[in-house]
């Protein structure tokens, strides 16, 4: 709000403004338009409520905390609605993504055997990732860092990238690296454990 454009050595004035306010300015959002909404008391585009949380600079919040916080439970159930439901006993992958962690699913039945783990609380299932490199990319920034000369990639061929390619799988798959993330098409649906054979 109180917006004014900033000038130059030669009091010219230049494409930037700023908030009179708060005399903040994002160097991306520097727009009058930006500088104008900077600091002005903002309602809530969902329940019309003032917004008291005000981040400063052009970005603000659209919606007040307690909106932002229903969406945010609206957005996670829309994606366990999405996910498949997995019953535990069927489900086939060592890890399984408890909070925001990611554990063997004996560390899932301990939990559930002494009641830590409620039924109702969402696990999502894992993917595995193996470790893998691409060759293509790897000769690119080394040439790149060592400011070699515009048509080095060229000069190596093809050929010989894929056979470096060859090698490079070869060697993630001997040293066997798989890492498992949070794979949020799967909800392992957990029943109580007088219900479940699975631990």
């Amino acid at each position: 709000m109180d917006s004014f454009q900033l000038r130059n050595e030669k009091n010219q004035p230049i494409d930037v403004w700023v908030c009179g306010k708060c005399r903040l300015f994002q160097p991306s959002y520097c727009t009058r338009q930006a500088a104008e909404q900077c600091c002005r008391p903002s309602r809530c585009r969902t329940c019309d409520a003032p917004i008291d949380d005000l981040k400063h600079g052009a970005v603000k919040w659209l919606d007040c905390a307690t909106c932002r916080e229903e969406h945010s439970i609206e957005r996670h159930q829309a994606k366990v609605d999405k996910a498949v439901k997995v019953p535990l006993h069927e489900y086939d992958r060592e890890y399984v993504c408890m909070g925001d962690r990611i554990v063997l699913i004996d560390e899932l039945c301990d939990a559930i055997e002494s009641g830590e783990r409620d039924p109702d609380d969402v696990v999502w299932g894992t993917a595995p990732r193996k470790l893998r490199f691409d060759a293509g990319e790897l000769v690119w920034h080394a040439l790149e860092a060592g400011a070699h000369y515009d048509d080095a990639y060229d000069d190596i061929g093809d050929a010989a990238v894929a056979r470096l390619q060859r090698q490079l799988d070869a060697w993630c798959d001997e040293v066997e690296i798989v890492s498992h993330f949070e794979d949020q098409s799967v909800v392992v649906v957990i029943t109580p454990p007088e219900e479940t054979d699975a631990c």
